[in-house]
């Protein structure tokens, strides 16, 4: 990772999560209720806080007293989570939910520039990919708003596909737990993550500059090669994605 990224490349990426913080702060006028579940996602992580209870609350006297019948949300609530530990840390109310999704779309760009710079051998062309992905309206809208899932996807999603590269280069142990923990942290942010597995197995396989069969067969070996002494560790974890 070090070798990917040099000083003067870190410094331009900086210089742009900066310019994204204070854009999206003092020019992108911030959006509540964006979508029609921000409040139930904040609701949720209000129940999470003061009961200890991940569902959502339909009748009762507040989330912060007493709820008298509350349900399984149907969509993953790991958002509510993360924002459930921001409410501990910093208080319940508005400006902690929008300081948190500001904080998520800055760690975005932080995955993606360490991406890009892990694919790309001109830095530069990193630098200039970054960027253009912390200029997308799209993430600055969803960066000013209070609850929003699909930010927390994109940013997981980024993340594992960070760690897939480096395990795929690497192919051991080390390398195969951050890529199996960062994927968890996506599939539960939204559940179409459950894509990126499938994803991911075909382009472990495929992306080679050899034959399909070559390269099928050597992933293959070299996988019972680095991971055969951790069979039991290794089977847990995709069991684990799996299951999430």
């Amino acid at each position: 990772m070090k070798k990917s990224i040099s000083r003067n490349s870190a410094v331009l990426a900086l210089i742009i999560i900066i310019f994204f913080i204070l854009f999206a702060l003092f020019f992108i006028h911030p959006a509540e209720q964006l979508y029609f579940d921000e409040n139930i996602y904040q609701g949720i992580a209000i129940n999470i806080l003061t009961h200890g209870n991940a569902e959502w609350c339909q009748y009762g006297t507040g989330y912060l007293k007493t709820c008298f019948n509350s349900q399984v949300y149907h969509d993953p609530v790991e958002a509510s989570f993360f924002l459930a530990i921001a409410f501990g840390l910093f208080g319940i109310g508005f400006g902690t939910a929008f300081a948190m999704q500001l904080f998520i779309g800055a760690l975005s760009v932080i995955f993606f520039f360490l991406l890009a710079s892990t694919l790309l051998q001109k830095k530069s062309v990193a630098v200039i990919s970054t960027l253009a992905f912390a200029t997308m309206p799209e993430l600055f809208i969803w960066s000013r708003t209070q609850a929003i899932p699909d930010l927390y996807f994109m940013a997981f999603a980024t993340l594992a596909m960070l760690f897939f590269t480096i395990f795929t280069r690497r192919q051991n142990l080390k390398t195969f737990l951050p890529f199996v923990f960062s994927s968890i942290l996506a599939v539960y942010a939204r559940i179409e993550g459950m894509l990126l597995i499938g994803i991911f197995v075909l382009l472990y396989f495929l992306f080679s500059d050899v034959g399909v069969r070559k390269t099928i067969l050597t992933r293959y070996k070299t996988l019972l090669k680095n991971l055969d002494r951790n069979t039991g560790l290794l089977l847990i974890a995709l069991l684990a994605v799996l299951l999430i």
